[in-house]
């Protein structure tokens, strides 16, 4: 019905569900700029993804040329009140309303449409539609925060009143061999840590990840989303250390990392799948299920069956009495040289 290159959309305002409409401008070529009191410029991949999703629409079918074969149905296709609308201009100055409804009764894929000033009742193509009509949470590029289960060093769980409930400590450094063997339960007693259980909760707190981004944490907004009294506070402590990546093309490359602290704190929830987040000043939803593994968290679930961790290779003698009975194990490790004369 409508084609154009993505940089002849000059404007264009979405309304989908119950949200209200928000409008972006190409203020500057391939940029465009969110309007409003919230307002900023999309990046230059967001922006363009808006300005592809708008710059062509195509119909599947033309179910009507005829208005008095629908007008008095509209409320049958979701047009009384349409699920979604899209104003959208173009450079040589034209502009396309479209009225988004219900999925067809005869095609899964399709959604009923109106166009403002044609007569026509058509059916649009839904992946299509979803394309187009987004949320304006979506249209910010959330920077995800960084976290590396290797320089973990410690993990504190607050509740509701800010206090202290569950902390594991590593007693030692990162850069330890028997790192793992090193962990302890800190708060709210102190106990040596299972290896294998802070290796898996090492890695659900560098996972820990942001869905799309809601809000500024303003005081309205803190209260709005549940944060007045959060439901928990992850705080993670990271080492100063070096991570290495490969790249795509395969070359391993090292990073330095300086200490850091990353906070997330659980608000609300917006659905029984997802959770309003603190991070940064800002609001964020989050995977519930990502979250609600650290939620009521029993830190007795991780405690070592060893009282006194040891890793193997740091073990030099071990002595046992029985009565009057003295029995002493002494382990003696003799130094190797391999064949590249790395000692072993």
């Amino acid at each position: 019905l409508y084609h154009y290159d993505p940089l002849d959309v000059t404007s264009m305002t979405i309304r989908y569900g119950d949200d209200g409409p928000w409008t972006l401008v190409q203020e500057s070529p391939g940029l465009m700029t969110l309007q409003g009191e919230n307002g900023f410029t999309l990046s230059k991949s967001t922006s363009w993804d808006r300005m592809y999703a708008a710059s062509v629409i195509p119909c599947v079918e033309v179910l009507s040329s005829n208005p008095a074969e629908y007008a008095t149905r509209l409320a049958d296709f979701g047009l009384a009140e349409p699920v979604g609308t899209a104003q959208i201009t173009y450079a040589d100055g034209v502009t396309v309303s479209l009225h988004i409804g219900d999925t067809t009764a005869h095609d899964a894929t399709s959604l009923y449409m109106l166009i403002d000033g044609d007569d026509r009742l058509f059916t649009f193509n839904k992946s299509i539609a979803e394309d187009l009509f987004v949320q304006e949470q979506s249209l910010r590029d959330v920077t995800q925060p960084t976290l590396h289960k290797a320089r973990i060093d410690r993990i504190s769980l607050l509740g509701p009143d800010g206090q202290l409930q569950t902390q594991w400590t590593l007693q030692g450094q990162i850069t330890d061999s028997d790192a793992l063997d090193r962990w302890q339960v800190t708060y709210p007693l102190t106990y040596p840590a299972d290896a294998t259980a802070m290796n898996n909760l090492l890695k659900n707190a560098a996972n820990l990840r942001l869905g799309a981004y809601v809000a500024p944490a303003t005081p309205e907004n803190l209260a709005l989303y549940g944060f007045e009294q959060p439901r928990l506070t992850i705080d993670i402590h990271q080492a100063a250390g070096t991570i290495g990546t490969a790249g795509l093309d395969g070359a391993y490359t090292t990073t330095d990392w300086p200490e850091s602290s990353c906070t997330f704190v659980i608000g609300g929830a917006r659905s029984d799948l997802v959770d309003y987040v603190l991070h940064g000043g800002d609001i964020y939803v989050s995977s519930h299920f990502t979250v609600s593994m650290f939620m009521d968290y029993d830190a007795a679930s991780t405690m070592s069956r060893y009282p006194v961790q040891v890793a193997l290779g740091n073990l030099a003698a071990l002595t046992i009495r029985e009565g009057d009975a003295i029995t002493e194990y002494t382990l003696t490790r003799t130094e190797q040289v391999a064949p590249n004369n790395e000692l072993i």
